[in-house]
């Protein structure tokens, strides 16, 4: 039994030090394009090993040090370190278009679209 729960721990430790490194190598992308709400790029190793059979993972920034990512399937034809933010916006809409019920997803783009909605009223005026 001690056996079996050390191994546990010692999985958890990798998942969260593969998590912290992921996290942060988002966290810099963001800072360094502080205009920038989302980042296409390739899944971690990390998240490929947590259960993720995407390639691909949309990271959105919903305020600094707030981020979500979703796996996602693009096709090999786009190159992901230049997709620009209309493109990563669009695979976000057409991802979260059936969240139309309380939930995560649901959550996440409630709280995306009331910040376009904020930043667009502030370029108007």
């Amino acid at each position: 039994m001690a056996d079996e729960l050390e191994e546990v721990m010692q999985r958890t430790n990798a998942d969260l030090s593969g998590l912290e490194e992921t996290s942060e190598g988002d966290r810099l992308w963001f800072e360094a394009r502080p205009k920038r709400n989302f980042r296409l790029r390739e899944a971690t190793a990390h998240e490929r090993s947590v259960g993720t059979h995407s390639d691909h993972v949309l990271v959105c920034q919903v305020e600094p040090g707030t981020r979500a990512r979703l796996p996602v399937i693009v096709s090999d034809m786009v190159d992901v370190d230049r997709a620009p933010e209309a493109m990563c916006a669009a695979i976000f809409e057409h991802i979260t278009a059936d969240s139309s019920e309380p939930g995560i997803l649901w959550e996440l783009r409630k709280r995306m679209r009331s910040k376009f909605w904020k930043l667009s009223k502030k370029v108007k005026h």
